[in-house]
């Protein structure tokens, strides 16, 4: 699993809020054609790579990239096939390890999605006896934004569904990645409409693009909402009790006004990247690169310690 951190909050207000240009060579891949990319994460294992989640007109993909070791420069490889449409549409992810957890959904009925599980450490290989297929009323079975982190003996994980109006929070009592038939049952759902935001230090909810979880050493949860309003980028900090009623299992503690550049939005893909105890730090992604067969450069920002 990803290293626990000593103090989240404490991390959470020494995150840089400008960052440095990380380009992408992708001259001669071709990617499919349509949608933006959607969630991007940095890879616990060596060498230095990223993973880039996508959207397209036909499919759900991803594409990863072998960086330099200063992490400023890297070279994408061939995308891999998530899902066929309707689950053309891959949102933001979380890696636990070299493994990626992603959500792909139906856009345009709104009713169906999975979240899928897969090594990406070498060769990419799907962990199909994970994946979680959702099906049910329009907006709410989606899967537009996924996170998962240690919690207890096993794992956590977060999906938000259309606009992050609702997270629905499954558990697992065994490491899944790990251990053979260890499973993430469904907990509860967390609803913005009914969310009681007593103690909050504001009332907004985003329309989050990427929520990913991070575990405090003590066995904290936290949930960390990336998006963009009213032409701005924020970055928001939630405590998240798995065991509380659905109204108060989030509570709102942290928000950073973030500076994003070279046409990189959190209204696109974004994530965290925990490299030890004391810190984190945030990957985010430009929507597009070019052409889909002959564009050139993925501009992505990195947001390290202030």
């Amino acid at each position: 699993m990803n290293p626990l951190l000593d103090d989240v909050p404490a991390a959470f207000e020494h995150v840089a809020v400008r960052p440095r240009l990380v380009t992408i060579d992708r001259k001669g891949v071709a990617l499919p054609q349509g949608g933006h990319f959607q969630g991007i994460q940095r890879l616990r294992t060596a060498p230095q790579r990223l993973v880039i989640t996508s959207s397209s007109n036909s499919q759900a993909y991803f594409v990863t990239c072998d960086m330099t070791s200063d992490g400023t420069h890297g070279r994408a490889n061939a995308p891999v096939r998530l899902a066929g449409s309707p689950l053309n549409h891959a949102g933001g992810c979380q890696t636990v390890d070299g493994f990626l957890v992603v959500g792909v959904e139906d856009d345009n009925g709104r009713r169906t999605s999975e979240v899928q599980f897969w090594n990406v450490a070498g060769s990419p290989t799907p962990l199909t006896s994970l994946t979680i297929r959702r099906s049910g009323a329009e907006k709410v079975s989606t899967a537009g934004a996924v996170g998962s982190s240690s919690y207890r003996n096993g794992a956590a994980l977060a999906v938000a569904t259309w606009n992050a109006e609702t997270v629905d929070f499954y558990a697992s009592s065994a490491d899944p990645f790990h251990v053979s038939g260890a499973k993430f049952s469904f907990r509860r759902t967390w609803t913005k409409a009914g969310a009681n935001r007593v103690g909050w230090i504001d009332d907004n909810f985003g329309k989050y693009q990427s929520v990913n979880l991070i575990t405090q050493r003590d066995g904290k949860l936290y949930l960390l909402g990336l998006n963009r309003s009213g032409g701005d980028d924020w970055m928001d900090l939630f405590t998240l009790n798995l065991d509380a009623p659905a109204p108060t299992m989030l509570k709102k503690i942290g928000k950073k006004h973030m500076f994003c550049t070279d046409g990189c939005s959190f209204e696109f893909g974004s994530g965290v990247y925990v490299p030890s105890s004391s810190h984190f730090e945030v990957y985010v992604v430009k929507g597009t690169s070019g052409d889909h067969a002959t564009g050139t450069t993925i501009h992505a920002n990195h947001f390290g310690l202030a």
